[in-house]
């Protein structure tokens, strides 16, 4: 956690480029929101599914067994 608290420091040092870190920053919320977007969508389908009931149809039948 030390490095963490670290990088506000550093970066007004100019130890780490602030456009190069930023711009990463950008990329990283950038793909974590490309793949929650997708879990998000599933979950949501999951959801509505949960929901439904199906009536189930009898499985008896007059007819003879086939051989």
């Amino acid at each position: 956690m030390d490095c963490f608290r670290m990088i506000p420091e550093m970066l007004r040092q100019e130890i780490i480029d602030s456009s190069t870190y930023i711009g990463e920053l950008v990329k990283l919320y950038a793909f974590t929101l490309l793949g929650a977007i997708p879990t998000a969508i599933s979950s949501m389908r999951s959801r509505k599914l949960k929901k439904v009931t199906y009536r189930l149809r009898s499985q008896r039948t007059n007819a003879a067994p086939e051989l």
